[in-house]
């Protein structure tokens, strides 16, 4: 007889830490596998999957899970049923992870995909320090190479990836607009010979 089962899908929050009855600790987080329209009511679908670890996967996963990451899990189901307030059972199904059964690491097929689209806008996470260091500013020819790539992935693997894609766009359509604001700009000085520092617009309104 054979319990196994192993997810790839992305990380729908960061972890959640706690002990369980006998003071151990554990990590847990759901995965997402799937998303698609659901029937008549045009509504997003998502098919998520309870994870448990326990043993030196939490060090693992307070070091390198966070929410929009894709990972892959392999452990075994376990069905937890309890009384419910109402009279009757209630139940629930979470894959267990453990030192002795399954492992969890993060899904090397796109591992670049998030390097490209998550970290590339320097976000941050629960628990990690702001930089002391000014970000350097992704330039739009590297945010267009990541878009590729991120499209790219999406042929292969589904639209996991759609939420980055879609911000990649945003973000590329916002600086052209920024750039094209900019032009603009240097366009209206260089009509009225202005030069683009204090003292030359200095003497324009000086009248000199």
């Amino acid at each position: 007889m054979v319990n196994q089962v192993i997810l790839e899908g992305q990380l729908a929050a960061d972890p959640v830490f706690d002990c369980d009855d006998l003071g151990r600790e554990r990590a847990c987080f759901k995965v997402i596998t799937r998303e698609h329209w659901a029937g008549l009511t045009g509504l997003l679908t998502k098919e998520r999957h309870m994870v448990t670890v326990t043993g030196s996967f939490v060090d693992y996963a307070r070091m390198n899970l966070r929410r929009g990451y894709f990972v892959r899990v392999e452990g075994g189901l376990q069905n937890t049923m309890w009384p419910a307030r109402g009279g009757g059972q209630r139940n629930s199904t979470q894959i267990v992870v453990s030192d002795h059964v399954g492992s969890v690491r993060l899904d090397p097929n796109k591992e670049q995909a998030q390097e490209l689209g998550i970290r590339a806008f320097g976000r941050r996470h629960r628990g990690e320090q702001r930089p002391e260091n000014k970000v350097e500013e992704i330039s739009i020819e590297r945010l267009e190479r990541a878009l590729v790539y991120v499209a790219y992935v999406m042929t292969i693997h589904g639209p996991a990836c759609a939420p980055i894609l879609d911000r990649l766009e945003k973000e590329i359509e916002l600086r052209r607009k920024q750039q094209d604001v900019v032009e603009r700009a240097k366009k209206i000085l260089e009509a009225h010979s202005i030069e683009p520092e204090p003292d030359g617009i200095k003497r324009f309104l000086s009248g000199s």
